[in-house]
């Protein structure tokens, strides 16, 4: 996973590979599903701010979430995660955090 998250930095950076918004998004993808809430973290980040993926902002929130869930207690990333959530409820009607909420919670359980 370590490795994961390094490649994809790269490739959003174009450190010592060509910037590529969507290869970022997948290296990323990969780590959150193998529950790294950094890659979780900024696979949000891409959607909140349509750079690789389409923009999505329920989609940002989703993942925001279950950064939260899989991040250490008092870790950075648990900090950063409910930081934007927070900034998230303001932008995002109640029914379409409710839906994240659902689509989170599912996740979360097909991966216990």
């Amino acid at each position: 996973m370590p490795a994961q998250l390094r490649l994809a930095r790269a490739y959003e950076e174009g450190s010592g590979v060509t910037q590529n918004d969507p290869r970022a998004v997948s290296w990323y993808r990969r780590a959150a599903y193998e529950r790294s809430a950094r890659g979780a973290l900024k696979l949000a980040s891409a959607y909140w701010r349509g750079r690789g993926v389409p923009l999505d902002r329920v989609e940002a929130y989703r993942w925001y979430l279950i950064a939260r869930l899989n991040a250490r207690p008092h870790s950075a990333s648990a900090g950063e995660a409910a930081n934007r959530m927070a900034f998230a409820r303001l932008m995002l009607p109640a029914s379409k955090i409710a839906r994240a909420q659902h689509v989170a919670w599912v996740a979360e359980r097909k991966w216990q």
